[in-house]
């Protein structure tokens, strides 16, 4: 009974969600206990750069395997589709990798400044490159269904490579600096690269489907590849900006110190949406399902639960790090207690995108990527104009308001294009009615049983 529970793909997708968000929380702090704040500083802004460019590298491959494979039921098709998206990601990781490491020998970025911190760079290079082809692997799995396979390769991985390459270091009876954490970092990267590749060759190997290669539907020269993943590259780029853009931008101006602050203050405030990422999964299908059916009126009525239990996860965490903020903090070290109002800042806002709703997803299921792609291009100019408006003046506090505002008006006006078309609202009064009353009947009906 407990596997076949575990078995469940929307059980999976879950669990694997909530693993993902207490092994960043426990490498997080980890790499905060272990290095100086300085080096923590260096390494966790390291590691969003290699974030960024890994998502640049892999943008819309995701979308060629899933689709490219729904024609083939051949092993040897499916060794031909990933051998070249992963020659493709490659190149694509090497070229990204190499443009950021010319700006940063251009000293456009000031977190660069010591040889230390350059050496460190390199090493994530590398890591750039291996956590870019098991992302590719992910989506692989992802096409099958492999629900733990899939996140132990897009995100559960890196993060217990982090967890280890910690305990390594605390254990350690010498002293290290970020640029031996970064080696050994590389070393188990390289390690979980070698462990997927083995679970995707076994995982071929027991591929139901004859030995016959199947001719695709689809266009897979590398020209072909590139032009069906450059829209979604667009897309990427976009995201990328909103979510990340005020902590790459930080980098030109904020020192190693106030880097690790803002690393920290970014990563415990979105924890506050993660069981709203968690149930946007599950969400995703059904909202397509039911616009397909053409029962657009039904969305609100079948998400109204988990959009309930996500707005209360979120706000009863907002408000435990606004009464326990500080101590939190200082599990990290004395020094990081300086990014409690940051990390309010992040987390309130976060929290008002969860109460919003699943609004993004409604836009995206219902063939309406042309808004969706406006409102993401709106907030990103926004993210820009008030990152280089802000850091220079206030530092941290001015990156933390430009990442949570530059999100906050993405929901906002995605949530407008909801209501507009489909009268989608989640934080009326009568919605939060609604959710109400159905999170109210499912206690009941579960105490019944």
């Amino acid at each position: 009974m407990i596997m076949r529970f575990l078995s469940n793909n929307s059980v999976a997708a879950v669990l694997c969600k909530v693993l993902s968000a207490i092994l960043t929380l426990i490498f997080t702090w980890s790499v905060a206990v272990v290095l100086s704040i300085e080096e923590a500083g260096i390494f966790l802004y390291t590691y969003t750069v290699m974030m960024v460019l890994v998502q640049l590298s892999r943008a819309g491959t995701e979308h060629s395997i899933i689709k490219w494979l729904s024609g083939d039921n051949a092993a040897v098709s499916y060794f031909r589709i990933i051998r070249k998206i992963t020659f493709y990601v490659f190149v694509m990781s090497v070229l990204f990798s190499v443009f950021y490491y010319t700006l940063v020998k251009l000293n456009v970025f000031d977190a660069y400044s010591t040889t230390m911190a350059v050496n460190t760079l390199v090493c994530f290079i590398g890591v750039v490159i291996c956590f870019s082809v098991l992302q590719v692997l992910g989506s692989y799995f992802q096409s099958q269904g492999q629900v733990y396979r899939q996140y132990w390769c897009m995100s559960i991985a890196i993060s217990l490579v982090g967890c280890a390459v910690s305990l390594i270091s605390y254990l350690s009876t010498t002293p290290i600096n970020v640029y031996d954490f970064s080696l050994l970092f590389l070393d188990g990267s390289i390690i979980c690269l070698l462990l997927a590749i083995v679970f995707c060759y076994f995982s071929l190997r027991n591929t139901k489907s004859t030995n016959t290669e199947i001719k695709s539907r689809y266009d897979e020269t590398l020209w072909g590849l590139i032009k069906f993943t450059f829209p979604f590259s667009i897309l990427a780029f976009i995201t990328i900006i909103i979510q990340w853009g005020s902590s790459i931008i930080s980098g030109v101006w904020l020192i190693e110190g106030d880097l690790a602050l803002l690393a920290i203050s970014i990563r415990l405030g979105v924890l506050v949406n993660f069981i709203f990422l968690a149930f946007n999964a599950l969400l995703a299908p059904k909202f397509s399902s039911l616009y397909e059916q053409g029962d657009t009126s039904l969305f609100q009525e079948k998400s109204d639960v988990l959009v309930a239990i996500s707005s209360a996860f979120s706000i009863g965490l907002f408000l435990f790090y606004a009464f326990f903020g500080s101590y939190i903090l200082s599990l990290f070290g004395e020094l990081y207690t300086k990014a409690y109002i940051p990390m309010l800042v992040i987390s309130f806002c976060w929290m008002l995108r969860v109460i919003i709703g699943p609004v993004d997803v409604v836009l995206l299921m219902t063939n309406n990527v042309k808004v969706s792609r406006r409102n993401l291009l709106i907030a990103s100019v926004l993210s820009v104009v008030l990152s280089f408006s802000l850091i220079p003046l206030i530092g941290v506090m001015g990156a933390a308001v430009a990442a949570g505002i530059s999100g906050l008006s993405l929901s906002l006006l995605n949530n407008a294009s909801a209501s507009s078309l489909f009268n989608v609202n989640y934080c009326n009064v009568k919605s939060l009615a609604r959710q109400y009353t159905a999170v109210k009947n499912a206690i009941n009906l579960k105490l019944e049983n």
